[in-house]
């Protein structure tokens, strides 16, 4: 599966914010590392998501390359991601924390395919 237009990637807090502003619609942020096979395993399913829920803007942070970003959202284990209504509720302790894409993505009622 391509990777969809709605997917981007982010480093610092500002990228985050300009991309989140950018979205018409719920934002989700994805923490991932390279070495993390759950990460892996979630990446098809994300994808899956973004498509999906064509409205939502994805926002993948690798933990390795932005440790101060996930340090900010508590992040402990990977995959982690953060599911918000928009960019206002993009913070944390006001975005809602899913441990997989397929959580998020009953959480944004998005369409399964197959």
């Amino acid at each position: 599966m391509p990777r969809p237009n709605n997917i981007h990637q982010a480093k610092t807090a500002k990228e985050v914010e300009a991309i989140a502003k950018a979205s018409p619609g719920p934002v989700v942020l994805d923490f991932v590392a390279k070495g993390c096979s759950g990460c892996r395993t979630d990446a098809p399913r994300v994808r899956e998501l973004a498509a999906a829920c064509a409205s939502a803007t994805v926002i993948k942070v690798d933990v390795d390359q932005a440790s101060k970003l996930a340090d900010a959202w508590g992040v402990k284990y990977m995959p982690t991601l953060f599911v918000a209504e928009n960019a206002a509720q993009l913070q944390p302790g006001k975005a809602a924390e899913y441990k997989n894409a397929e959580e998020a993505m009953a959480a944004l009622r998005c369409p399964r395919k197959g």
